[in-house]
């Protein structure tokens, strides 16, 4: 993976996005007739590139057209603003594949956000380090970082929401930008932290979100009662553990989640592996196949094997155990207000994975939220969000942070914001 795919495109898979290796080098490149540098993430020796605008310090600054070559040929190109050698505020990008990105940039990515909300939008970083890998596809940075979009008005509540599996903070404010603004514009400070790695809710998922959360408490004054913590797939799982375990009555995170939410999460982590296992049986899908490989091999390597010789790691960091009377740790949701949207879509697993009801995640999931609801928790939701799935580009896909509808969700928020 080189610079200019990542910066123009990228694809989610039913999970995952494609996990780069941290093994990289960045630097920055300068045009050989000007001397004007441009940053490159994945720098390789074969790269080059023209500036045609001005610069400042010797980087590229101001308005012009940005090229890519790769062994001297063209295979990338960028229009816009650029400070300090990077892209942004408006531009368009584009590369040899038809790939085309037009909007806002900042600090080198594609945000896409509107105009009018672009000012609003601030990229805060941390002190602490990315030592332990939690977010990837950012070339060999170990910066750590999150964005918020802060409303002009006065703050109501924290909306967080966490990325998947190797989905970059910048292609999450895509995916949820009309979302983000919907809360911005109902007094919802919105906030997307960089962490897209780890299998599971471990010791530096929770440094991290901890880090992120006081550093929003102390930035914005933002009422520590009040963040609705969620995401999508992997994000949505570790907001569901951070969640729990701010439940558990050990005084272990920053926050307690006002309420909690995700976008398709598996649950039940027992129950994930086996279904990676029949993919790979399967062979149905190369996308299935590549996925279930890499995530076998990360429960394999963090929890000791299989969940039928390893039952205890599997339940102590799924979110609800199916094989546990009480749940498991979903025990510890049962006096918080929680959404789980899924898009149950039969006839798109079929031909696409070549599965069946039992490889998606919702059957875990109505469990979980029917056995919450049993047990006295009135505030526990399933929401069926049938065919709303579909990725930024319009690909049709079931697991796509598309399927919270952005007005009810809003509207639950700040119902939540104002109740006692």
């Amino acid at each position: 993976m080189n610079s200019r795919n990542r910066i123009l495109f990228s694809v989610l898979t039913f999970i995952s996005v494609e996990i780069s290796a941290q093994q990289v080098v960045s630097k920055f490149i300068s045009d050989p007739k000007t001397g004007f540098k441009v940053w490159d993430e994945y720098y390789s020796p074969d790269d080059s590139i023209s500036w045609s605008g001005s610069s400042k310090n010797k980087m590229a600054t101001g308005n012009g057209t940005l090229t890519w070559y790769v062994h001297g040929k063209e295979v990338a190109k960028y229009e816009g603003a650029m400070l300090k050698g990077k892209p942004e505020g408006k531009g368009k990008s584009s590369d040899y594949a038809g790939n085309v990105q037009e909007g806002n940039f900042m600090d080198g990515a594609f945000v896409g956000i509107d105009d009018a909300y672009f000012p609003l939008l601030k990229k805060n970083l941390l002190t602490v380090k990315d030592t332990a890998d939690l977010y990837v596809n950012d070339g060999a940075s170990q910066q750590l970082f999150y964005y918020s979009l802060q409303p002009a008005k006065k703050l109501k509540g924290t909306v967080v929401l966490i990325p998947s599996t190797g989905e970059r903070a910048d292609e999450a404010i895509v995916a949820t930008k009309k979302l983000a603004q919907l809360c911005c514009d109902s007094g919802l400070l919105v906030i997307w932290p960089s962490i897209n790695h780890h299998i599971y809710f471990d010791q530096p998922s929770h440094l991290l979100l901890d880090s992120v959360f006081a550093d929003v408490v102390k930035r914005y004054q933002a009422p520590k009662d009040k963040f609705f913590v969620g995401g999508f797939s992997l994000g949505a799982m570790l907001a569901l553990r951070y969640t729990e375990t701010a439940n558990d009555g050990k005084n272990e995170t920053v926050i307690i989640p006002r309420a909690v939410f995700g976008a398709d999460p598996p649950v039940d982590l027992a129950d994930l592996h086996d279904q990676f296992v029949r993919d790979t049986a399967r062979k149905f899908s190369k996308a299935g196949m590549n996925e279930a490989d890499y995530y076998l091999g990360e429960m394999h390597r963090c929890f000791g094997g299989a969940p039928q010789q390893f039952s205890a790691n599997y339940v102590s960091n799924s979110i609800w155990s199916r094989s546990e009377s009480d749940g498991g740790n979903a025990k510890f949701l049962l006096h918080t207000p929680l959404r789980i949207y899924s898009d149950p879509d039969i006839d798109w697993q079929m031909p696409q994975r070549g599965g069946d009801y039992y490889d998606m995640n919702a059957p875990d999931q109505t469990a979980m939220i029917s056995e919450l609801i049993r047990k006295g928790n009135k505030q526990a939701e399933y929401v069926n969000a049938l065919g709303k799935g579909f990725r930024p580009d319009g690909t049709r896909h079931p697991h796509s942070w598309s399927i919270i509808d952005p007005d009810g969700f809003v509207k639950w928020v700040i119902q939540l914001s104002i109740r006692q």
